[in-house]
C-alpha cells in the first residue's frame, strides 16, 4: 500500500473545553491553523502533552504496516513533505521505527507540520492543523526514482482529502496514473470543508476513484453539492457510488462512518446499501485516529482479497484497538491473528 498525505506531528493533550473556544475551534472537528489560532501550539506545549507522527494518511500507514506483521512479505510506504528541523527528524525516527518505508521530501526552509490534537473530558477530539511543510509538497517528488520503484509495487493508492487542500494537481495526476497502471486507488472525503471548498478537486478525481471513504457528515456536505434533495445518509452513498467512472467493469465502492451508528457500504454494482454495526468499545482512551485506523484495516484487508465484509471487520477491528490508546498510538501487543483468519483460505 501507498500512502500520500499531510506529514505532521501531532500534539495532543488533555485540555479543558474553554479552549475550544478560546481559540475559535468546533467540538468533534477539523481544521486548518488560521489568525484565531495564534498562541494555541505554545499553551498547548505548557500542558502534558503526547509527540506522536499524525496526519490522517501516515497515521493509517502506520495501523497498516501494525496489522501486517506476520502475514508474509505485504508493505506499506508512505510521502509527504516534512521540514528540515528536530520536529521533522523526530518524525522521521518515529516513522521509520513503525516499520513504515519512509518516502519523504524535505523542505529547505519551512518547519514541519504540526498537529493539535485537543482532547475533552467527554472523549471527543478536536483537531487543528498547521501544515508549513506539508502543504508544499511537490509533484516532481512522485517522479524521483526511489518513489517511483514504491509506486510500481504498490496494489492501493490512498491520499487523504485533506490534500486535496494544497495540491490538487498532484492528487489527479497521482489517480489518473494509478488507473492508467491498473492499480486502485483511494480517496478519503476527510473533512467537511473539504467537500465544500474543494467539490470540484474530488469531482474531477472521481472517475478514478475505486475505493472512496467518509463519515456522515461529510457524505451529507458532499450529496448538497451534488445537488441531491434526499437526506438519507444510505442514498447519498448509493448516488455518489453511481457517478461516472473510467473503469465501469471494477465496482465502485463508498464507506460510510456514523461514529457508533451502522456503518455504510455502497456499491455501483448493487441496488442496496449493506450496513454493519459498529461493536461497543468498554474503555476508550479517545478517538483521535479512529476513522484512520479503520480505513487501515480495511484496506489491509483487501490487499489479502477480503470480501467486503472481511474488510469492514477488520477495519472495525483496528479502530476498537487504536481508540483504547491515548492519540493514535499503537497498541504494544501485536494484532489479534484470529482477525485476519480469512488470509489462511488463500
Amino acid at each position: 500500500m501507498f500512502y500520500l498525505g499531510n506529514a505532521l506531528l501531532d500534539i495532543s493533550a488533555e485540555c479543558d473545553s474553554s479552549i475550544l473556544e478560546k481559540y475559535k475551534l468546533k467540538a468533534d472537528d477539523n481544521s486548518e491553523y488560521g489568525h484565531e489560532q495564534v498562541g494555541l501550539f505554545e499553551e498547548l506545549c505548557n500542558k502534558s502533552v503526547m509527540l506522536t507522527p499524525g496526519g490522517s494518511a501516515q497515521n493509517s500507514a502506520r495501523i497498516s504496516q501494525w496489522l501486517l506483521q506476520g502475514l508474509g512479505s505485504k508493505t506499506v510506504a508512505f510521502t509527504g513533505c516534512i521540514g528540515n528541523d528536530s520536529y521533522g527528524r523526530l518524525l522521521e525516527e518515529k516513522l521509520k521505527a513503525s516499520q513504515v518505508i519512509t518516502e519523504y521530501q524535505y523542505h529547505p526552509s519551512l518547519p514541519t507540520g504540526v498537529s493539535a490534537g485537543i482532547v475533552t473530558s467527554d472523549g471527543k477530539r478536536t483537531l487543528c492543523a498547521r501544515l508549513g511543510a506539508a502543504e508544499q509538497f511537490s509533484p516532481e517528488h512522485l517522479k524521483c526514482e526511489r518513489v517511483k520503484r514504491v509506486l510500481q509495487k504498490a496494489e492501493y493508492v490512498y491520499v487523504e482529502g485533506f490534500f486535496l487542500s494544497h495540491s490538487p494537481g498532484v492528487v489527479y495526476d497521482l489517480a489518473k496514473n494509478t488507473h492508467e497502471n491498473n492499480k486502485k486507488f483511494v480517496l478519503n472525503l476527510s473533512a467537511t470543508y473539504i467537500c465544500e471548498c474543494n467539490f470540484s478537486d474530488i469531482m474531477n478525481c472521481m472517475p478514478y476513484i475505486d475505493l472512496l471513504f467518509g463519515n456522515d457528515s461529510e457524505a451529507r456536505a458532499f450529496g448538497h453539492h451534488l445537488n441531491l434533495t434526499i437526506t438519507s445518509v444510505s442514498d447519498i452513498a448509493k448516488q455518489i457510488a453511481l457517478l461516472p467512472k473510467m473503469d465501469s467493469d471494477s465496482p465502485r465502492v463508498v464507506v460510510i462512518t456514523r461514529g457508533t451508528e451502522p456503518l455504510i457500504v455502497a456499491q455501483s454494482s448493487s441496488s442496496q446499501c449493506l450496513e454493519y454495526p459498529v461493536p461497543r468499545v468498554a474503555k476508550i482512551g479517545d478517538t483521535i485516529g479512529a476513522g484512520d485506523s479503520f480505513v487501515a484495516g480495511f484496506l489491509s484487508a483487501l490487499l489479502f482479497d477480503a470480501t467486503l465484509e472481511e474488510a469492514v471487520k477488520c477495519g472495525l477491528y483496528a479502530a476498537s484497538e487504536i481508540v483504547k490508546q491515548r492519540g493514535c498510538t499503537l497498541p504494544d501487543s501485536p494484532p489479534d491473528a484470529s482477525v485476519f483468519n480469512f488470509v489462511s483460505k488463500l
